[in-house]
């Protein structure tokens, strides 16, 4: 979408066609020629303290194909992005590298000046170096990965929980860690706002106007927030029956 601030315009497509090419879904599809045709640039004032500038805009006729776009975005990452599979690699991923870079020689301070000469596959045939050395600490990081022996999605916090106690998450985090292990006890959270959402539309008398003042839509697409509780795969069961138990104090506000 068309994206304005006073150091620079510029267009910001996500990559929903890229992604739901590759991965077979069809959420990022959207009439992409009906909003390129209407790209235009305007003079605007994003607010009444702003002098105007060159900016580019929107023709009103291109507005559904905006919000198109944004809700694909929406949607992208509600169900791709942030799928719960892929934020739990996203854990484990960063766990191994993290004591990889140091275990190959690269400095953490600024793993940056080595980082860009490695592959995808440099990493990879690592990965299954250390699962064929019993001796390696970086064994059981690689065999999450390789191996699928990823934790295991015990709980996803919903909007009612938050509304009944708005530190649910801190808490649960907290005591769960404190009951168990950090090392077998992982919580990701993911809070993202919809973007900007608010350019320049042109309308047809050839006023310029705030989209969000001609779209409910742009209005109203959601904040994506999702906060899981993964757990190590031998005591997912146990994790479970802990909630169980003590869920609904903590709704409540109440630490056992």
């Amino acid at each position: 979408m068309p994206s304005n601030n006073q150091r620079n315009n510029e267009l910001e497509f996500t990559p929903t066609f890229g992604t739901q090419l590759h991965i077979g879904v069809a959420y990022g599809k959207f009439d992409h020629y009906r909003l390129i045709d209407c790209i235009r640039l305007c003079e605007y004032a994003p607010d009444e303290t702003s002098d105007k500038a060159y900016m580019l805009g929107l023709e009103e006729g291109g507005l559904n194909s905006a919000e198109a776009l944004m809700l694909a975005r929406y949607y992208m990452f509600n169900q791709v992005y942030f799928h719960r599979l892929r934020r739990i690699y996203d854990y484990h991923l960063r766990k191994f590298f993290l004591k990889w870079i140091g275990s190959i020689g690269l400095d953490r301070t600024d793993p940056f000046l080595g980082l860009m000469d490695l592959t995808d596959n440099d990493v990879l045939h690592s990965m299954q170096e250390c699962i064929s050395d019993n001796n390696s600490e970086l064994k059981g990081l690689a065999e999450r990965i390789v191996c699928r022996n990823h934790f295991k999605d015990v709980y996803t916090i919903k909007d009612d929980d938050i509304q009944s106690n708005p530190t649910i998450i801190e808490d649960l985090e907290k005591d769960l860690i404190t009951e168990f292990s950090d090392e077998q006890i992982c919580i990701c959270k993911t809070d993202k706002g919809p973007g900007n959402c608010n350019f320049p539309v042109i309308k047809t008398d050839g006023e310029v106007v705030a989209s969000t003042n001609l779209s409910s839509v742009l209005q109203h697409i959601p904040k994506i927030k999702l906060d899981t509780i993964y757990a190590d795969r031998t005591i997912v069961e146990n994790v479970l029956t802990w909630l169980n138990t003590n869920m609904e104090s903590y709704k409540k506000g109440e630490r056992p």
